[in-house]
């Protein structure tokens, strides 16, 4: 079983050893992007993390404990994050879209809007 183990981290080392170095392509540097994100800026809240309690401790409580202090549970869900409040804002966004194309006669016809706006007046006269 020694020799095996052996055997392996050798051919393992030289398999490592010859192995073709993989070029990283480089790109040139190009105009700076010009658009801005919808809601705001992306990436990891910061403001949500509770400093004042050990990382080490408790991570979960120190990565989101400000943030569900300043969202408590609604009584219409049994857990709620971010996915949710995503969810929530998207289907207000969708809401107001139809609504939107539903209340404007001005739609050319068989344009998308005019479609959507049918169908969604259509489903709400009940």
């Amino acid at each position: 079983m020694r020799r095996f183990t052996t055997l392996c981290t050798i051919l393992l080392a030289a398999a490592c050893a010859t192995a073709p170095q993989q070029q990283t392509a480089t790109k040139s540097p190009g105009p700076p992007s010009s658009h801005k994100p919808l809601f705001g800026e992306h990436g990891f809240d910061l403001t949500g993390m509770d400093r004042t309690i050990n990382a080490c401790d408790n991570f979960y409580q120190f990565a989101v404990g400000d943030w569900s202090k300043q969202n408590p549970l609604p009584a219409a869900y049994s857990r709620f994050g971010r996915f949710e409040q995503v969810a929530e804002r998207n289907r207000a966004a969708l809401h107001t879209i139809l609504e939107e194309a539903a209340k404007n006669s001005n739609n050319p016809p068989g344009s998308a809007a005019q479609k959507i706006g049918d169908f969604y007046a259509a489903c709400m006269n009940e």
